[in-house]
């Protein structure tokens, strides 16, 4: 869970740090036990992170196996595929027992289901 935990917010601080423009969004997209994080504006792909390995992956199951894909714009914030802004937390269930959710507005990421 901590390895999930580490990647929604890397995929977060990787858009944060990049040049600012309004469609350069960042994604992270999980599937199975590996990720990928990519920029959708230039097809771009850190080679350390093309189908990286969940710590644990034999043990680990995220939303029950289904693929997965968060979105960062330029300041952080969780958006859509389109670039716009959350208004709801997003929650990913970790082995069918723990919550992670991703709060609107900051991309705070936390476990249990309610945003501070």
């Amino acid at each position: 869970m901590m390895e999930m935990k580490r990647a929604i917010r890397h995929t977060q601080h990787i858009a944060m740090t990049r040049a600012y423009s309004e469609g350069n969004i960042w994604r992270l997209a999980i599937s199975g036990d590996q990720y990928t994080i990519k920029n959708d504006a230039s097809g771009y792909v850190p080679d350390e992170f093309i189908n990286r390995k969940l710590l644990n992956s034999s043990s680990t199951t995220i939303n029950n196996s289904a693929a997965i894909t968060l979105y960062f714009n330029g300041l952080g914030e969780p958006v859509d595929s389109l670039g716009t802004a959350k208004s709801a937390s997003q929650t990913l269930l970790i082995n069918n027992t723990i919550n992670l959710t991703i709060c609107p507005e900051t991309g705070f990421v936390k476990e249990g289901q309610n945003c501070p």
